[in-house]
């Protein structure tokens, strides 16, 4: 049997198959997503959106889908977690499709009042090829980790969360990463600009003697929103690009020593495409965290789609 694995996240969407036989994933791409321009989605988009990758990929058995949380529907319009709506009511993006037929059902992930919390159940067909309950994206992170007691996981994304164990599995969301450096992006191409490329260049040493207190939160949504984002003290002679960007740098690292506060959680595990797009994270978590054992995730396998992997191989009751 073979799987279309598809994580359909705000900037890109990725997208695998699994060979349920040999246990290895064969296909490994990804697309951008329409939300990095677009905070709505019709269902007529979608539909084709999912058949285009479908007919892509084809011969396959199934469809196992993780999404973006927070966002819902209005109408025939999906609302993305980044659209300030005021009128939105969570609901599931791909559930959505399916709302008209006897399939029709919500997995816990995005809406906790549902019961079939370890089942994957039917949700309908994309081609004529059964698509399954959809998953939560970050629930899909937490799966694929094997969380231990003295670990924070940094879910660092186009949004980021900070994972870790306190009895229960805790997540702190919503903070600040790849939305708010997209941002920062549009700006430095209006300059004719790379941003990511100059970011790359910047030496640790540069960062640690930036001086610039930017405020990241620059969403509606953010965790520690206050009317918009801000760079302060600037003063006659260090508004440089070079420690705006160095800046810019440390102060998204600094962000999470609010939630990196219990001494007895040793490792801190970097997770999600933006690490491996600023390739300095891990070095200035080592300066900033100097009583952690800083780890990154390198592999080529998206954590998301490990984590449909194990739903698929341990939870799919036929």
């Amino acid at each position: 049997m073979k799987y279309l694995l598809i994580d359909f996240g705000a900037s890109r969407i990725k997208i695998a198959i699994y060979n349920q036989i040999t246990k290895k994933i064969i296909v490994n791409f990804d697309k951008e997503s329409p939300f990095k321009t677009s905070e709505t989605i019709t269902k007529q988009e979608l539909n084709i959106l999912l058949e285009d990758i479908v007919k892509e990929v084809q011969p396959i058995d199934g469809i196992i889908i993780c999404t973006i949380i927070g966002g819902g529907w209005i109408g025939d319009v999906y609302h993305s977690w980044k659209s300030n709506n005021k009128n939105i009511k969570k609901h599931c993006l791909i559930s959505g499709l399916f709302a008209d037929t006897t399939n029709y059902h919500v997995h816990p992930h995005h809406d906790s009042s549902q019961n079939s919390q370890y089942k994957l159940d039917i949700l309908g067909y994309i081609n004529n090829i059964p698509i399954y309950s959809s998953l939560g994206d970050t629930n899909c992170v937490i799966e694929s980790l094997d969380l231990k007691n003295d670990e924070y996981v940094i879910n660092i994304g186009t949004g980021s969360q900070v994972i870790y164990k306190n009895n229960d599995i805790v997540i702190k969301k919503f903070i600040p990463a790849g939305r708010t450096f997209l941002v920062y992006d549009n700006f430095f191409k209006s300059c004719k600009l790379n941003f990511f490329e100059m970011l790359n260049n910047i030496t640790p040493e540069q960062v640690y003697n930036s001086n610039l207190d930017i405020d990241l939160n620059l969403f509606k949504q953010a965790f520690n929103y206050t009317g918009g984002g801000s760079i302060n003290n600037i003063q006659e002679d260090n508004f440089t690009i070079n420690n705006l960007l160095a800046s810019i740098l440390r102060n998204f690292v600094l962000q999470y020593k609010q939630f990196i506060t219990d001494q007895s959680k040793i490792n801190i595990i970097l997770i999600g495409g933006i690490p491996k797009k600023i390739l300095i994270l891990k070095t200035l978590f080592e300066f900033y965290y100097p009583k952690n054992k800083i780890k990154i995730n390198s592999g080529n396998i998206e954590n998301t789609h490990l984590g449909m992997i194990k739903y698929l191989e341990n939870k799919f009751k036929k």
